[in-house]
């Protein structure tokens, strides 16, 4: 629409200005007619009131163009897209000329104003991503280190546990031990006292002889250990071959150092004389006096 209005406006201000050209080109005309007749009249001198021959031009008012206004600029409005004319349909194929591609003439160019060029925003361009960032060395190394150190720890925390654990069940299963080697010689002494009644009259000098030399052989091995001073007693069940099975202390001198002498003590004696009545458990006090 702008270019159509900025070629058409100045077509119609020049035919408009030609007009008042030729207008003003005959008014000049024929003011210069008319002084020219005066002129001639006043030369030859012809006196007023006599008919002359006189020439008399019926002049027509003379049509001028009316004052073109010109319109009122239109705003620019904006030119609407080119519409391109779709192309010609091809022509059919002919069965004695072999098919050739239709040619397109361009139109011939239009000299057009040149529109003002509108700058666009320039659209962003889309860059790759960049590479991550490789892991330093040193970090990745510390990293692995920290890691070992962990599981070395967790592992050995895990294997402290389990020896824990075992250690507990040696002590729960030495105890279980101790106490049922404790319960049969109290039975084994209960037997033997109930066996050893009805003839308690006919054997009672063999019987204590018989102690006398257990606690003799328990005080000769006491005074071979060195384990300072004090007293405890202990009890032990004799089988009948004489073994000592099930030593034990019934009463502490509050030494843990004398406790484990007295303990050691069977183990010196060996082996005692069969008891006369067979299986039979007995208590022993155990002094150490120091040296």
């Amino acid at each position: 629409m702008s270019l159509y209005t900025e070629t058409i406006l100045p077509q119609r201000e020049a035919k408009g200005l030609s007009r008042w050209v030729v207008a003003l080109i005959i008014v000049i005309a024929i003011h210069l007619a008319i002084g020219a007749y005066i002129i001639m009249r006043r030369s030859i001198g012809v006196p007023a009131g006599q008919p002359t021959n006189a020439m008399f031009i019926d002049l027509a008012p003379i049509e001028t163009a009316p004052p073109q206004v010109s319109p009122p600029a239109p705003k620019p409005v904006a030119a609407p897209p080119k519409v391109e004319p779709p192309p010609p349909p091809p022509e059919p194929p002919m069965q004695s000329v072999p098919e050739t591609p239709a040619v397109m003439t361009a139109p011939p160019p239009v000299t057009l104003p040149i529109p003002k060029i509108l700058q666009t925003e320039e659209s962003p361009v889309t860059l790759p991503p960049p590479p991550p960032p490789k892991p330093m060395p040193d970090k990745v190394q510390e990293q692995k280190q920290i890691d070992l150190q962990k599981r070395v720890e967790q592992e050995r925390k895990r294997k402290k546990q389990v020896e824990l654990r075992k250690k507990r069940a040696e002590e729960q299963k030495e105890l279980r031990k101790e106490r049922a080697e404790r319960a049969r010689a109290a039975a084994a002494s209960r037997a033997s006292r109930r066996a050893g009644a009805p003839r308690a009259g006919a054997s009672g000098q063999s019987i204590a002889a018989w102690q006398r030399g257990v606690q003799a052989r328990v005080s000769a091995a006491a005074h071979s250990v060195s384990s300072g001073s004090g007293s405890a007693t202990l009890m032990f069940t004799v089988e009948a071959n004489g073994r000592i099975v099930s030593p034990h202390i019934v009463r502490s001198s509050g030494s843990a150092a004398v406790d484990r002498a007295v303990l050691s003590i069977p183990r010196r004696i060996g082996r005692l004389p069969p008891p006369p009545n067979g299986r039979v458990s007995i208590r022993v006090p155990v002094r150490f006096s120091g040296f």
